[in-house]
């Protein structure tokens, strides 16, 4: 992608700062999920936490959506449930239990939404992180023992069980763009999850994908409430808008160097090498549009 922007903001506490990067992260996601823009094709995105700074970056090839991820950024506030939201998403994160002051975790929030966020291009240097930001115990923020089966895990599958030999290499785009869609639909429907890593089917003659999902037993999730989103999102996937980007990010993916799914991968995934004219010729909006009425889509409890 042909644009980027990369912004910095520091905290003295580590755990408080994990939680803002939580709470900013979903703030994006939500406001361009509202606007039918879908990660991986239209943009790519990424947060990290580091002793206690936060670091931000956002990759596309319209630059409007760079103004958009900034005043996100910028004008974001956050209400004590987008708080108790991500201290939960933390939690399952870390398999821990996190023990809040939560008057003390507000106002620590607070104060960092006033300070501005520093770009990556015109930034000076961060200060040396105090022992505080590198603390996962601190009097705001600590955390302890996880009581026994305190969370649960669903597997969203996206299955193909045969698939035309020229449209394989082209099944890892469409799946993984799927992929990641329903996990960010899932974080702004169903607040307390956590995206807790995936898994390709290699070299096997039927293709797949999957995300494991996390959340507390007490949010009692259920399969249902995952499959709708599955569902919707390979609804929506299917207009001609939508599968063309996923076509033409494919392709681009796939000649440039640096890629998101390099060509060894793809082979892993697909069984198959193939040229650069070839794919580009099968790169299209209609046979994305094969590939996504041949997904079989599972929702299931892992044991």
């Amino acid at each position: 992608m042909k644009h980027k922007a990369i912004y910095y903001k520091q905290l003295t506490n580590g755990n408080v700062a994990h939680v803002y990067e939580h709470m900013v992260s979903h703030a994006v996601t939500r406001e361009f999920l509202k606007r039918e823009l879908y990660r991986n094709f239209d943009y790519e995105f990424y947060a990290t936490t580091r002793d206690g700074i936060v670091r931000l970056g956002v990759y596309a090839n319209d630059k409007k959506i760079l103004k958009l991820f900034y005043n996100t950024i910028k004008s974001h506030k956050s209400s004590e449930q987008d708080i108790k939201d991500c201290i939960s998403q933390i939690e399952v994160e870390y398999k821990f239990k996190a023990i809040c002051d939560m008057p003390k975790v507000r106002q620590m929030i607070s104060d960092a939404e006033k300070k501005p966020w520093q770009d990556h291009v015109n930034m000076g240097i961060t200060d040396f992180p105090k022992q505080l930001a590198r603390n996962y115990k601190t009097k705001e923020i600590s955390l302890t023992k996880t009581p026994k089966n305190m969370f649960e895990t669903y597997e969203l599958r996206y299955e193909i069980g045969a698939c035309e030999t020229n449209l394989r290499p082209l099944v890892p785009y469409v799946l993984y763009s799927l992929g990641i869609t329903v996990l960010d639909v899932v974080s702004v429907k169903l607040s307390q999850t956590y995206d807790d890593g995936d898994k390709w089917a290699e070299y096997q003659k039927p293709m797949g994908y999957l995300n494991y999902v996390s959340f507390h037993k007490t949010n009692n999730y259920k399969k249902a409430d995952f499959l709708k989103i599955q569902k919707d999102i390979l609804s929506k996937f299917k207009s001609d808008k939508v599968s063309s980007k996923i076509a033409s990010a494919a392709t681009d993916d796939f000649t440039t160097e640096n890629s998101l799914i390099t060509n060894n991968e793809n082979y892993a995934m697909s069984g198959h090498y193939i040229g650069e004219k070839l794919f580009k010729k099968y790169a299209t909006k209609e046979n994305v549009k094969i590939i996504l009425d041949s997904i079989d889509l599972v929702a299931k409890k892992t044991l």
